[in-house]
């Protein structure tokens, strides 16, 4: 993603370890592509509904110019979870900094739904 003069890298990476478990997502900026500054981690499993995991999911630009991540939380339960986290605090100084707020929407899959769809800003997302 190209934001405000930034390319932004988000990986999936266990801080604690080289092994599963606990995954978080990193998040790393550049202005070249080759010159990169690891920033604090983007998304923490710190919630009830990705307590098992950060997971796959995609960083964008919204519709009102604001980044946000759509990602799939996993839970202890065994739940998979569709979660929006966006952007709401930044600042683009010699060191950029980036802060992401959750907001839960719910169950994506369990043993009687296949299929999640929500609306958001203009959007429609399925999975």
């Amino acid at each position: 993603m190209y934001y405000k003069g930034y390319y932004h890298l988000f990986y999936q990476y266990n801080p604690d370890a080289a092994v599963w478990g606990h995954i978080a997502w990193g998040h790393a900026v550049s202005t070249d592509l080759i010159h990169w500054l690891y920033l604090e981690n983007a998304l923490e499993p710190d919630q009830w509904y990705d307590d098992m995991g950060v997971w796959s999911g995609s960083a964008t630009i919204g519709p009102d110019g604001v980044p946000f991540i759509l990602y799939t939380g996993k839970d202890s339960g065994g739940g998979a979870y569709a979660v929006v986290a966006t952007c709401f605090s930044m600042t683009m100084d010699i060191h950029p900094s980036f802060s992401y707020k959750k907001i839960f929407y719910g169950l994506v899959i369990d043993s009687c739904t296949t299929l999640f769809a929500h609306h958001l800003g203009g959007f429609f997302f399925s999975a």
